[in-house]
């Protein structure tokens, strides 16, 4: 029935308050519910909704239903049915739940049940439809019906004797042949009998339950029973019985087996079980076996119990098992506490002494456990109590002699340590290795040497105690340094000993350790002189490689997940969130990347591509990316732009960027609140343009000027709450001058600060950039279709990836997490691109690369790689071995799709 809607006045925090209970209800809604408007254009669309037509809501809101989820034959009536309510506020589908015909954004059209209600929100007339998939309810229905007639022929030709009967009357509703042969009643005679009345009397009464379903935990039950045939014969049988429902009545299908030979022979197996199992227990001489009853008394005795406790059979049964403890645990209620323990936790197991019949006390393992009934019920406890007192001593004989080794141990000047033949892990350590490593014990214990040491030095060591347990020979080290905790790197003369049984492997190794160094470093000071400028050159190389590389990968995770957060999530507080997070990594990033293109321009490996750039154009870029600082701030930022416009200065486009945007970050950092930043470009001596970057800050000191380009010198400001790192002023000197120019500052106290960037002037480029693409991706994102290989062994990375592909739906993605299985699998699917880590646990990724380039069929394959190791000679050496591109860790989302983009629009095109 049609239902005009009524406008409701409302207050209006009443009226947010019922809209957000409304978008919550229908977030949580388990149906797909959309929402339009009185002119059909969609204004909310649920998860559900998008699980079921495969439209994400950004891309329906404010779009015609007609156009989305309605087939073509079908949309003229729906805009019908939208004109007839906007003109009578009546529609015939509104308020009625019906059935019809869907369309998925793939173009398959499936069974839907719609209910359509109107309502009034935010004063207009909306229309929440409220859909769920039917299809498979419509498959369901026809198996339903094609296995009603699977169903009669396999009861009609079951050996087994099955009826059905009904719940309620209990009266049977079918038998098949083989209940007629069982039982000796006929077909007829069954469909005027009852359940019950093949029930012997005794059982019926606690069989109703189980017989009309009240006791029945689920559709299927199985259980065992009793029957009576025609001629009273009674028959223990198997039941199965299964809900149904025949003819609309509620009913159970029972299927019965007769069991009755094999309950007999499972009886007669029991038996023999139990006699052999008593007189198992009867020749049991090393342990004592007896029963308890609940109260713990005993009730049966072995002969290991009369060879350990003294006591008789007839002297014993029938006491208190306290007997057997000292008086002392009497008092103090710990037989009755095993007991209580038994019963609630089912078992009990205690080490301690106990009493024999003569007085005279003995070790012993005890071990208590529950015997119930099938029901439950407690019946009584089965103890094993087994001496051993023998063993105890040999404990404690061990013990002794053990803390007299220990004793000689400790009190050797130099470190002894003994580690596991197997994992070559630390069992035994002495004083004087803990003093000399400063380690205690509980830390170095259990531990090997890479948890300690250098990844080198633990190689070197491990490498050592490999050769002495394979040649199970003792090897002696002259010279061995190590590092400490506490002392630095010391020099020691090591002694290292396979320790094993004659004839057998070593089980153990021990190192005897000498601290030399004292003695050593007056002949080694001369030589580490000489080579300390090129050991710190390259520790510092490699410092900086690894901390790359290391930092690199954990941001990958935080920046890759942050930018795809971004991307999803529409509240400010939740987006809020997200950019503090990204702020923070780039932060963090940026930091990385001044440190290492320091070190760079110092090893004078920093590439540049010099070009004519225009500085109109880059003053643009910066202030772009700087206003939303400058509005957080409160600065006004200004740009000379008639004066730059048409010049060009040579340098390396981003490197000027870098240095500007460094310049510009200061000039608003140090600035006074509602301050100003101007951006000026001016002609400088010598054919050269000077860039400046004026503040109306505080000025800087003097004293304080010549510190500026210092590396991590702030000049104080770290105490001030102002975010930096000392890096930004120093990287920029140094790449200004790599670009063959200069840069300086001018400043005076209480007025400003001018940083001045002075560069070659030249002639623009009366052509596009050099390699600019103005190809386009063929058809939207959504349209790419493809398979991408990544081969990657870090997790986190791995589903990094995974959600940045999940944002192209037609590309398949597969992964390996080792380069052998990623070369099987593009071998076997033949992807349209690669993408390759290069730290891979069983193959390197440039071995891949050449494997890849080296194949028939995939040496053309577009190939990436996706790496934290970002030093320049490392990607032009994988560049120049045929990698298409190379993608630095943190991965940037969006140059990541833009490449799949490209990439898989190439492939479709050819």
């Amino acid at each position: 029935m049609s239902k005009r809607v009524r406008p409701v006045r409302r207050a209006p925090g009443a009226l947010r308050q019922s809209e957000e209970r409304f978008r919550l209800l229908i977030a949580a809604a388990l149906d797909a519910v959309i929402t339009i408007d009185a002119r059909g254009q969609i204004t909310s669309w649920n998860p559900q909704a998008e699980t079921l037509f495969g439209w994400a809501q950004e891309e329906v809101l404010g779009r015609p239903l007609s156009e989305t989820i309605i087939p073509p034959a079908y949309r003229e009536a729906h805009e019908r049915g939208l004109e007839r309510f906007r003109a009578t506020g009546e529609g015939p589908v509104l308020n009625r739940r019906i059935e019809l015909t869907a369309l998925h954004r793939n173009g398959t059209e499936f069974s839907v049940e719609l209910a359509i209600t109107p309502m009034r929100l935010g004063g207009a007339t909306v229309f929440s439809a409220f859909l769920r998939d039917v299809s498979e309810r419509k498959q369901t229905e026809k198996a339903l019906r094609d296995s009603e007639a699977s169903f009669r022929l396999m009861f009609a030709h079951n050996p087994l004797p099955t009826c059905v009967y009904d719940v309620e009357t209990l009266e049977f509703l079918e038998a098949n042949e083989a209940a007629v042969a069982r039982y000796g009643y006929s077909r007829d005679e069954f469909l005027r009998m009852r359940v019950t009345d093949i029930l012997p009397s005794d059982d019926v009464p606690h069989q109703l339950d189980l017989l009309t379903g009240e006791q029945l935990g689920g559709r299927h039950e199985t259980r065992e029973g009793r029957h009576r045939r025609k001629d009273g014969g009674i028959v223990d049988v198997l039941v199965a019985s299964h809900s149904m429902s025949l003819g609309g009545r509620r009913a159970r299908l029972v299927v019965a087996e007769d069991v009755t030979e094999r309950k007999r022979a499972d009886a007669e197996k029991l038996h023999q079980s139990e006699e052999r199992l008593r007189l198992l227990v009867a020749s049991m001489t090393d342990c004592a076996l007896f029963m308890l009853d609940p109260e713990g008394r005993v009730t049966s005795w072995n002969t290991g119990a009369e060879r350990i406790k003294g006591y008789r059979a007839e002297e014993i049964i029938g006491q208190h098992m306290s007997r057997f403890y000292p008086e002392e645990d009497v008092r103090r209620g710990k037989p009755a506490a095993e007991l209580v323990h038994a019963r609630q936790s089912g078992r009990f197991e205690d080490e301690g002494w106990r009493v024999r019949k003569d007085g005279s006390r003995f070790w012993a393992n005890v071990v208590i456990s529950a015997v119930r009934d099938d029901a439950g019920r407690l019946q009584g406890f089965a103890k094993v109590t087994r001496d051993i007192t023998e063993r105890k001593r040999a404990e404690e004989a061990l013990r002794d002699a053990n803390t007299f080794l220990d004793s000689i141990v400790e009190n050797i000047p130099h470190m002894i340590c003994v580690k596991d033949a197997q994992e070559l892990r630390f069992v035994r350590f002495n004083k004087a290795g803990e003093q000399l490593l400063g380690y205690s014990k509980d830390e170095l214990v259990g531990k090997n040497d890479y948890d300690f040491f250098p990844r080198r030095e633990a190689d070197f060591f491990t490498s050592k105690d490999r050769e002495v347990l394979e040649g199970r020979r003792l090897v002696d080290i002259p010279e061995e340094p190590i590092d400490t905790r506490q002392r630095g790197t010391r020099i020691l003369h090591t002694k290292k000993i396979p320790i094993g049984d004659e004839g057998a492997a070593p089980r153990y190794l021990l190192a005897l350790s000498e601290d030399i160094t004292e003695r050593k470093q007056a002949e080694e000071a001369l030589r580490e002189a000489r080579q300390e400028v090129e050991r710190a050159s390259h520790a510092k190389t490699e410092f900086l490689s690894r901390m790359s590389h290391e930092l690199r990968t954990p941001l990958n995770a935080i920046l890759g997940f942050g930018q795809l957060l971004e991307l999803k999530l529409e509240g400010p507080p939740h987006r809020q969130s997200v950019g503090q997070i990204l702020r923070a990594g780039r932060h963090l990033l940026a930091l990385i990347d001044e440190i290492l293109d320091i070190s760079r321009i110092e090893a004078g490996r920093l590439p540049l591509s010099p070009e004519p750039v225009q500085v109109s154009e880059a003053f643009g870029q910066v202030l772009e990316i700087a206003r939303p600082l400058a509005t957080e701030r409160h600065i006004a930022l200004q740009s000379d732009g008639v004066t730059a416009n048409g010049r060009y200065v040579l340098a390396d486009r981003l490197r000027l960027q870098q240095v500007l945007l460094n310049l510009v970050s200061n000039g608003m950092k140090y600035n006074r609140p509602g301050g100003r930043l101007t951006l000026t470009c001016a002609p400088a001596p010598g054919g050269a343009l000077r860039i400046s970057v004026i503040d109306t800050g505080p000025g800087i000191p003097a004293e304080l000027r010549p510190r500026l380009f210092t590396p991590f010198d702030r000049l104080g400001a770290e105490g001030g709450g102002i975010e930096g790192t000392g890096l930004g002023l120093a990287l920029s000197k140094r790449l200004v001058e790599a670009m063959g120019g200069q840069i300086g500052v001018e400043s005076v106290e209480g007025e400003g600060s001018t940083f001045w960037v002075e560069l070659r002037e030249t002639a623009g480029l009366t052509a596009g950039v050099p390699g600019a693409s103005t190809a386009r991706p063929a058809g939207p994102p959504d349209a790419r279709r493809g398979t991408v290989l990544y081969i990657e062994d870090n997790p986190s990375n791995l589903r990094l990836v995974e959600q940045v592909i999940a944002e192209r739906p037609g590309v398949r993605l597969i992964t390996a997490m080792q380069g052998r299985l990623g070369l099987e699998l593009a071998r076997q699917h033949r992807p349209d691109l690669i993408l390759l880590d290069l730290h891979l646990p069983d193959l390197p990724g440039d071995e891949v690369l050449r494997e890849v380039r080296g194949d028939a069929v995939l040496g053309r394959t577009p190939l990436v790689i996706l790496s934290a190791d970002a030093t320049p000679g490392r990607i032009e050496r994988l560049r120049a071995a045929g990698a298409s591109t190379y993608l630095t860790k943190p991965i940037d989302v969006q140059r990541l799709l833009a490449l799949l983009d490209e990439t898989l629009g190439a492939q479709s095109r050819t």
